[in-house]
């Protein structure tokens, strides 16, 4: 294999390795406590459309983002989310020419959440990629435990648990570069990413 091969296969690597953490982190956003906490929500109002096949809803909520995983949000100063949202709601199916919707409020809620989650995806993981890119870019991937240790800070306390988390992982990814030169962990890491 020539040199010029080897260095294209290494970027596709870590380009792989980058858009694949940057995926992870975005999947982990949709599930709750650990890329969103919701700390009120509920229904004002569900107005069917009849004839045109949808509903109006209106909800207020109040939804804390993860910062690591929703960065996005936090730069544009929306990283806690107070007040009233719309959505059109599409029936979930139809009963011949009816639609059908959830019944309840508490069902539809889920939707709700969901709207106001996915509304910044695209940027949001432009900058996830951006950041996992930089990690994959500097070689340092001992990097992504200061990232992780974020998101899982913030399942068990919010900001104050994405700090301490953070703290963890920096240290961590210290201790782990430290120790990494000529550990058994740096042969069988370099022997599936370095060929």
């Amino acid at each position: 294999m020539s040199n010029e091969t080897r260095k294209s296969t290494k970027i596709l690597k870590k380009l792989i390795l980058a858009v694949a953490f940057a995926l992870l982190l975005a999947l982990l956003g949709i599930f709750d406590g650990i890329g969103y906490h919701v700390y009120q929500i509920s229904e004002i109002s569900f107005v069917r459309q009849g004839q045109f096949g949808y509903a109006i809803a209106t909800f207020k909520c109040d939804i804390l983002y993860n910062p690591i995983i929703y960065p996005f949000y936090w730069n544009i100063g929306e990283g806690q989310i107070k007040g009233s949202f719309f959505m059109f709601y599409v029936p979930d199916a139809y009963a011949g020419s009816r639609p059908y919707y959830p019944p309840t409020p508490q069902e539809r809620l889920p939707a709700y959440v969901m709207s106001v989650t996915s509304r910044g995806i695209l940027p949001n993981l432009i900058i996830l990629f951006i950041l996992t890119g930089a990690i994959e870019a500097i070689g340092k991937r001992s990097l992504y435990l200061v990232v992780f240790g974020g998101v899982i800070g913030f399942y068990f306390s919010q900001i104050i648990g994405v700090i301490a988390g953070v703290v963890a992982g920096s240290v961590a990814a210290a201790c782990f570069l430290k120790y990494w030169k000529g550990s058994k962990v740096e042969g069988f890491w370099k022997t599936i990413w370095q060929q």
